[in-house]
């Protein structure tokens, strides 16, 4: 994902946070369990991780007349 890698199963996720191996988690998607997106909240919040929720916009360009 732009450059950056993308490291597996979620409990490889949750356990290199735990590690303090990750500085950052940006989640590219939609659809995620509810259940997990709590535990993965919960695990940035208790070790400092920031989570954040990639998010794109297309707006029409319109011309000033």
């Amino acid at each position: 994902m732009g450059g950056y890698s993308v490291l597996g199963t979620f409990d490889r996720l949750i356990s290199l946070i735990e590690k303090d191996e990750v500085d950052c988690v940006v989640l590219n998607t939609r659809i995620i369990d509810v259940d997990r997106l709590i535990e993965l909240e919960a695990v940035c919040q208790q070790t400092g991780v920031s989570l954040l929720k990639l998010q794109i916009n297309v707006k029409p360009f319109v011309v000033a007349s």
